[in-house]
Parts: structure tokens; C-alpha cells; sequence
């Protein structure tokens, strides 16, 4: 019955021509489906596929009922294709239309309507096919990059980012999207104009592929990417479900999809696509992700050219480019004539020679995709709907260098242009001396002159307390001293003081309340401290400020064994031997012991919310408090019980 209605509203809108037709250049294109020179994409302009479709919504969408159905469900049934589903991603749902049997379709124009809901259908499907066969080892090299770029434990990034993100290897496999063998072909141009005249008709397809399957937006540690790709491309290919019927279900879109003819002819999608290839978008932006954490920006000597500088001075090492374009930890940009490196205001010792020959050699990135950065430094990436294409997938800080001429005019004006000055910018190189130290990245005329730099302190600049060979750490909180300025300490505010048990050592926190306070029964803590637990309280670095900075402290790394400041360690008093705090990368454990917490309401502020390490515990505390195998949040809880229990 269906078929019967589809013959009987079809028969004004037949394509009365035979199977050769007129083009508007005087040319004749063959539009059969048994054509001998195959499906072409120019037979939907030839066969006026626009209007047809359109003119058989107006006379049938009611009767085939498209507002239930969606145009090509609708479409199929009332052509009697009942048994076919073309507007999922699963395989199998949706078989290809026989083109050697002509007679088996009233028009070519249904023919040709019929092969674009097919090939459309099968795009996707094999697009969703190949997110699935990279997933694994995107993963893989996702891990790498965060392993050598080695941003902070807590480092999250939107899962809603993420999944818009994902949305570009949409352009990536489209660019890949090829045709079967011995079939002829035009472009692959004509899919991809097809597909983002649909993506900017319906704003709902570009909102549809970045949306998380939750109201609220979730986060995501940089360092569980990898692990939780495979889940993540599974959340995306439900979204690309929707956007596939959309695509397929209003015929509007569907038009502007295939208007450029693309899907008209017989296309394939190479499922042998390289992961490195279709997952390279995501690697560039979890690679963006994890320097903007670490604090590592592009910083930019605006043209220099570092070939011909390396040969003025004997303080940089350059003698010829890399097949990446890099000269060691430079990189030159030959169309604007300046020079690039990777900065850390807070490590200005580390070169980043090896992070910038892992980016290039590993596949994960271009140079110019790192060091390029300038227009789109700390901006959220976007998605054109026009082009499929995103923009400002690298989105880390970018510093131009402000270069002066003497030491003086360096201490004087600001050490960037766009920037801050990094916490210790114009720090002389040491006792009656005149130069000043640059970082790794400098690369200003100060290096041409003896004496006018330096990359290391002099030993006599500063009094340092442990062994450590770095020296930046005591020009940051919680060592920067009172008297040197910073963003990290504007608005510091003593409220708590504390001390050591000789009073050589004095401190204070800017804050009444710490972020959390815990009971630690590990055995480490247990022995170092001389004690049945740790009581620690837990402070951003920023809100702890030492009256005399490092000067007489002393420090202690228990991995090593070792009298070194090399986090994460345990901070004293050099005098009296008080343990005052344990230092870790991003946090620092206070010990509320040496607190002056005048008042209930401030030790109320230090109660503890849990304990960690229980089961090594040499005490019962049955406080009703949260008790963790390990840390808390990432261990098994405990149930309060006593020791001997246990043991039985």
C-alpha cells in the first residue's frame, strides 16, 4: 500500500527525461543508476534533486508521516523499503541499492534520493567504526604526552572540551573519505562542503557533537585521558547518533548535506585511517593542556633569527635546524622571522631541548601548532560549522620577550611585552656583580656581552639551606620572602602565626581555616615524626609566607634519604630540628602543633574530616571520622573497628 501511494503522488514530479540529461554547460551527463561511467555527484544538480525532494515532502511528508518517521525513514517505507534503518550508526541496518537493476525504480531521481540516504548512512557508520579501531592507540600516545610533559596529579580539563574536540575528527575522516576502486570520483571537497552547509543550516549538529550526557559539565584529569578514551568515544558516538538523525531526519538538512553532490556517488571512509592521523586534533589539545598546567608558555624573540644570532655569542649553541625546524630548544618561524622556545617562569634552568624533539619526532604535534599560539592563548577552542574545521585546539600563554640593552634598562622595564614579570625577573647573578639571571629561553643582545648574564646564581647571592643544586624554588611561596612582591602573594594577610620550638624560625598563614586536616598513620610519618600519626592541615603555598624564606631550614626527601629540597620532602627548622610542614608539589602539609591557635573557633577550624593509612596504624582512634585504606578518595574505607579484631 505504501508503494502504491509513493506511485500515485510521484507521477507529477517524474522525471520524464531519459537517462541522459542536459546540463546548464550544454553537456550531457549520464544519471542511470547502471550508468557505465558510474554515479556521478554532478547527477543531483542534473536531476534537480533540490526540487524533487522538496516537491515530494509538500505532496507526501503528511501521508508517509515524516513528522514521526524523519525524511528518510519516511522516504524508504513509503517507497516500500520498510526493512530498512538508515538513520543509526550500527552496521547491517542499512544495505546499498542494487544499480545494475534500473527498472527496479520508478525515476532516477528516487534512485539518487535513495543512494544519498544509503551513502550518508554509511559515512558514518564507517566513521563511528574507525573512532573505535584508533581508540586504543590514541590512548596510548595520550599517555605518553602527559607522561613527558608531566603537568601536576590535579590537572582536569572540561569533558565538555573533550568531546567538542573529539567533534574534529570529523574534518580529519572526511578528508580521508575515498572511493571504491575502478568507480570514478570527483573531489572529496564535495562531502565536506556538503557536510558544513549542513552543520551551519542546523546550529543543533554543532551543539549536538560537544554535548556531555549529563546537565552538569564534568571534569577530567589530563593524566586519566588516556586510560578513558575508549569511554569518552563511546559518549561521542551516541551524540554522533543524534547527529546522524538529524542529518537524516529533517530534509532541509538533508538537502544542504548533499547538495554539493558528495554523496552521490559511490564513497568509502578508510577505516585503516592511522590513529596519529584521526586523533591527532585530540593529542594536539591534551598536549596544549598539559604545558598550560605546568606553566609552560611560547615565549617569542620577535625578530631574532637564531642561526645568525648563535654566531655573536658563545652563551647559546645553534648550527642548523632539525627536520622539524627546531635548532635544539629554539624554533625559528621563517614567514614572520622570529624566534621561538618553550618557557617556565617557575623552572628557568630546564632547556625543554627533549619536550620539543618528543613533540616533532613522536608525531603529536607540529612545531608551529606549539609555538604559534598568539592569537588563540587562553582561548576555548571553536568548532565552523562551515568547514567542519576547529580553531584554537592550542590555546597555552604566549610571552613576547621585551629585550633591553644593559642590565640596568633589563631590571628596569618589564621582562615582557604581554606578560607578567616572572617572580624573580632582575635578580642581580650575585654579589658586587652587574649581570642579571636569564632563563633558559632568553635569547637578547644581554647575551652578547661577558658578564651581563648569567643561568645560575652565585653561591654567594643567596644563603641556601639542603643540598639542592636548584636554586628557583626559594624565590616562590612558600620561601619568597615578605619583602618581594608577586601576583601569588598580592593581598597576603597574616592571620595565623607560627614558630618552631627555638623561635628561629617564624611563619604565617593568610588563611583561618585549611583547605582540609587529616591524621596520616603511615609508617613513615610514624617514625620521621616520633609519633603514633602525622596531624597535617592541608595550604596552597601561596598562603604560607616564611618570615626569612629558606634561611634556616632544613630539608629532608625520605625517598632519597637525602638532606635535599627535592619535593615532595619534609621541611625543619635547622636549629632545633621542629618539624614545621611537608612540601608538596602543589601543597604544602602544615602541622597545627606549632600554630598559635588562640580561641575555639580556630582549633575547631583544624579538626580533622578523616584518617588515612589505617590499617598501619599503632593506635585505635574510634572518632566516627572516615577512616581510608590509603588516601582518601582513592583507597577502600575502612570500617571502625579495633586493632586486635583485625588481627584475629
Amino acid at each position: 500500500m505504501g508503494l502504491l501511494h509513493f506511485l500515485l503522488a510521484a507521477l507529477p514530479l517524474a522525471v520524464s527525461a531519459g537517462p541522459i540529461l542536459a546540463r546548464a554547460d550544454n553537456t550531457t551527463v549520464d544519471c542511470a543508476p547502471n550508468s557505465s561511467s558510474g554515479l556521478k555527484a554532478e547527477c543531483w544538480a542534473a536531476l534537480g534533486m533540490d526540487k524533487y525532494i522538496t516537491e515530494w515532502m509538500a505532496a507526501n511528508g503528511t501521508k508517509a508521516n515524516c513528522d514521526q518517521l524523519g525524511f528518510a525513514q519516511c522516504f524508504l517505507q513509503f517507497n516500500g523499503y520498510t526493512g530498512l534503518t538508515c538513520n543509526l550508526i550500527t552496521s547491517d541496518t542499512c544495505s546499498p541499492f542494487q544499480t545494475n537493476s534500473p527498472e527496479k525504480y520508478y525515476s532516477n531521481q528516487q534512485f539518487y534520493a535513495l543512494w544519498n540516504i544509503y551513502t550518508i548512512y554509511q559515512f558514518f557508520n564507517q566513521y563511528s567504526q574507525a573512532l573505535s579501531n584508533g581508540a586504543s592507540l590514541a590512548g596510548q600516545t595520550i599517555d605518553a604526552i602527559v607522561a613527558k610533559v608531566a603537568p601536576p596529579v590535579e590537572s582536569p580539563t572540561s569533558q565538555t572540551g573533550l568531546m567538542k574536540v573529539l567533534g574534529s575528527t570529523l574534518d580529519i575522516v572526511s578528508m580521508f573519505t575515498g572511493f571504491v576502486p575502478g568507480d570514478s570520483g570527483i573531489m572529496v571537497g564535495f562531502i565536506r562542503a556538503g557536510l558544513g552547509a549542513a552543520f551551519g543550516l542546523s546550529q543543533k549538529l554543532g551543539q549536538t557533537l560537544g554535548v556531555t550526557q549529563t546537565a552538569d559539565d564534568r571534569f577530567i584529569q589530563l593524566g586519566d585521558i588516556g586510560s578513558k578514551l575508549a569511554g569518552l568515544v563511546s559518549d561521542y558516538q551516541d551524540n554522533l547518533l543524534a547527529t546522524v538523525q538529524e542529518i537524516q531526519g529533517n530534509h532541509t538538512v538533508f538537502l544542504a548535506a548533499c547538495q554539493e553532490g558528495g554523496f552521490s556517488q559511490r564513497v568509502t571512509t578508510a577505516l585503516t585511517i592511522q590513529a596519529s592521523e584521526l586523533y591527532r586534533k585530540l593529542q594536539l589539545f591534551v598536549l596544549s593542556s598539559a604545558l598550560k598546567a605546568n606553566g609552560i608558555v611560547s615565549s617569542r624573540s620577535t625578530g631574532v633569527k637564531v642561526l645568525d644570532f648563535a654566531k655573536t655569542t658563545d652563551e647559546i649553541s645553534c648550527e642548523a635546524f632539525s627536520e622539524g625546524g627546531n635548532c635544539n630548544q629554539w624554533w625559528y618561524d621563517e614567514s614572520g622571522g622570529n624566534t621561538y622556545a618553550l618557557h617556565n617562569p617557575n623552572d628557568w634552568e630546564n632547556t625543554h631541548i627533549d619536550l620539543t624533539f618528543a613533540i616533532y619526532d613522536n608525531g603529536w604535534a607540529t612545531l608551529d601548532e606549539i609555538f604559534k599560539v598568539e592569537d588563540c592563548a587562553g582561548k576555548d577552542p571553536t568548532f565552523d560549522a562551515s568547514t567542519l574545521g576547529f580553531s584554537c585546539l592550542a590555546s597555552h600563554s604566549y610571552c613576547e620577550w621585551n629585550y633591553s640593552s644593559t642590565p640596568n634598562e633589563a631590571r628596569g622595564n618589564g621582562q615582557f611585552t604581554n606578560c607578567e614579570n616572572d617572580g624573580h625577573w632582575g635578580y642581580l647573578c650575585g654579589s658586587f656583580q652587574s649581570g642579571i639571571l636569564v632563563p633558559e629561553s632568553y635569547l637578547g643582545p644581554l647575551l652578547t656581552t661577558d658578564g651581563w648574564t648569567c643561568k645560575k646564581l652565585s653561591s654567594k647571592s643567596v644563603s641556601m639551606a639542603g643540598n639542592s643544586s636548584d636554586t628557583q624554588w626559594q624565590f616562590h611561596p612558600p620561601y619568597q620572602q615578605p619583602d618581594q612582591p608577586s601576583p601569588e602573594r598580592e593581598g597576603f594577610q597574616r592571620k595565623i602565626q607560627g614558630s618552631c620550638h627555638c623561635g628561629k624560625v617564624r611563619f604565617w598563614l593568610s588563611r583561618e581555616k585549611p583547605l582540609a586536616a587529616k591524621y596520616c598513620h603511615c609508617k613513615d610519618c610514624r617514625v620521621i615524626h616520633g609519633a603514633p600519626f602525622q596531624w597535617a592541615a592541608i595550604f596552597h603555598k601561596s598562603d604560607i609566607e616564611f618570615e626569612n624564606g629558606a634561611r634556616g631550614l632544613k630539608f629532608y626527601n625520605s625517598s632519597s634519604k637525602e638532606t635535599e629540597h627535592h619535593l615532595p620532602c619534609k621541611v625543619s627548622c635547622a636549629h632545633c630540628g621542629s618539624l614545621i610542614m611537608d612540601e608538596g608539589r602543589n601543597m604544602a602539609l602544615m602541622f597545627p602543633t606549632l600554630l598559635k591557635l588562640d580561641g575555639g573557633s580556630l582549633r575547631r577550624n583544624f579538626e580533622i574530616q578523616c584518617h588515612i593509612f589505617y590499617p598501619q596504624r599503632v593506635v585505635n582512634i574510634p572518632d566516627g571520622k572516615p577512616k581510608w585504606t590509603g588516601l582518601d578518595g582513592k583507597s577502600e574505607l575502612m570500617e571502625e573497628k579495633k586493632k586486635e579484631d583485625e588481627e584475629e
